[in-house]
């Protein structure tokens, strides 16, 4: 299932973790809120793989709309554009509780080249 905002492909949310989670449960993931101009979008993480390298803990999460969780009836817009994502200043956050430090979270986006948007921890 790929996610899509106006044919700009929402390819994954990636983690990195200072330490090694030994138990995924210990770490929760939440939504990842995106912004441009007043423009407004939010994602939730469908599903999350787990990898444990060199003293650190990488996190990659699929992402899907979810109009169950985040409903346009209590105020999400979802009107972002796909061209915030490839050329936009997005503003973009992403809600992480876990023990170990994070070191870095990016937002992969493909819509005629691949781009990786920084996000900040919430």
């Amino acid at each position: 299932m790929r996610t899509e905002i106006d044919n700009v492909e929402i390819l994954s949310l990636e983690v990195e973790l200072y330490g090694e989670a030994t138990n995924i449960t210990e770490i929760d993931l939440g939504a990842v809120y995106l912004s441009c101009e007043g423009r407004e979008y939010v994602l939730d993480v469908r599903q999350s793989y787990r990898t444990i390298e060199g003293g650190f803990t990488h996190i990659r999460c699929d992402l899907e709309r979810d109009d169950d969780t985040f409903p346009v009836e209590h105020g999400y817009k979802y009107d972002l554009k796909g061209v915030d994502l490839l050329v936009g200043n997005v503003d973009a956050s992403f809600y992480i509780a876990s023990e170990l430090p994070v070191e870095k979270i990016s937002l992969f986006v493909r819509g005629g080249f691949t781009r990786a948007i920084d996000v900040v921890q919430e």
